[in-house]
């Protein structure tokens, strides 16, 4: 799984919120078993989600509780969503 484009809000999981140019692999147990992502919002409040197996997992703004990890301004790492598992439709 690897990630890049516009980082503003941290949503690709690299640690920071700089543009990323290059492909970035970002670090965790997910890697090897992502099956889809899903990456927007609107109005310039970006996010990812991702699924791996069953567990979802998300980077970026979460202000409004958008990416389902809290309110906080931004997460710019990969978290796993707690208490909610499933499958992001295509």
């Amino acid at each position: 799984f690897y990630t890049w484009g516009y980082n503003g809000y941290g949503q690709l999981g690299t640690g920071n919120a700089v543009a990323q140019s290059a492909l970035f692999k970002p670090p965790g147990p997910f890697q090897g078993s992502v099956t889809k992502a899903v990456i927007g919002g609107g109005i310039s409040y970006e996010g990812c989600i991702f699924q791996a197996g069953n567990s979802l997992w998300a980077a970026g703004y979460c202000g409004n509780g958008n990416i389902g990890i809290g309110a906080s301004a931004t997460n710019n790492v990969f978290i796993k969503v707690y208490g909610i598992n499933g499958t992001i439709l295509d």
